[in-house]
């Protein structure tokens, strides 16, 4: 319905056959989302600077780091409850990002690291020339997807990739 693919790949470091983690290495991370664009590449046709990444906690935080280090690969990124293991928060961001969108959403409640995160990140995207949509959902006290994520999601996409200017 929005005229996209979704291709879903795991962490870069595995914790046992079906659970992985991410390395928090913005060159080893993305290497691994290249590889699988790659994979799919003969099915999906993958075109740099359109490329929305999402992610939830620490892969929200490689998303985040990801698109805001590399902006002529990624539109921007969607970024919901940002953690991080070795306190990443978009340091030396070198380039302006004028023409990326970002999203990013945590629970107002959740574990205040989290909260914090989100808030910084945002800040630093912004200071970076990003535009950014920032929700903190009043209430929510667990680290999981927002509440209205399947309605929002679509609307998410359109918006980093400015297919729709409304939030």
């Amino acid at each position: 319905a929005l005229g996209v693919a979704f291709v879903g790949p795991s962490g870069t470091v595995p914790l046992g056959p079906h659970r992985f983690k991410w390395a928090e290495s913005v060159d080893e991370d993305r290497e691994r989302i290249g590889s699988a664009l790659e994979t799919v590449a003969d099915r999906v046709t993958v075109a740099p600077g359109r490329i929305v990444l999402i992610g939830f906690s620490q892969g929200a935080q490689m998303a985040a780091e990801i698109a805001a280090h590399h902006p002529n690969e990624f539109a921007g990124a969607i970024v919901m409850s940002p953690g991080t293991l070795s306190q990443l928060a978009l340091r030396d961001i070198r380039v302006a990002l004028d023409d990326r969108r970002f999203v990013v959403v945590v629970g107002s409640d959740e574990n205040p690291g989290n909260v914090e995160l989100a808030a910084l990140d945002a800040r630093q995207l912004r200071a970076a020339h990003a535009e950014v949509v920032h929700k903190a959902y009043a209430g929510m006290q667990t680290h999981a997807f927002p509440p209205d994520y399947e309605e929002a999601l679509p609307r998410w996409v359109r918006f980093v990739l400015k297919t729709e200017t409304k939030r």
